[in-house]
């Protein structure tokens, strides 16, 4: 069962969504998904989806240059929504 752990980095906390596995006798614990700021799998879930959206209308305030930059982070944004909704259908989050 996947469980959240909290990070501390610079003074902020960040979120990951992580599941414990033996290896070799051992215990490792394995990143499923980077939450961000979000303390729990609900919150992700409900907030991604807003600003995913805002961050595609912010989009065509920035420089040319700096778009495809910023529509790489989106996509990434997506990726992880999508991975994270993925876990929830199978019951792992």
């Amino acid at each position: 069962m996947a469980y959240v752990r909290k990070n501390r980095v610079g003074g902020r906390e960040y979120y990951q969504l992580v599941e414990t596995q033996r290896v070799e006798g051992k215990r490792r614990q394995r990143m499923l998904v980077h939450l961000g700021r979000y303390p729990s799998v609900d919150e992700a879930l409900e907030n991604w989806p807003m600003r995913i959206e805002l961050s595609r209308r912010a989009l065509s305030r920035y420089p040319k240059k700096v778009q495809p930059r910023r529509e790489r982070r989106i996509a990434s944004e997506e990726e992880r929504l999508a991975t994270l909704r993925r876990l929830r259908e199978q019951g792992v989050a």
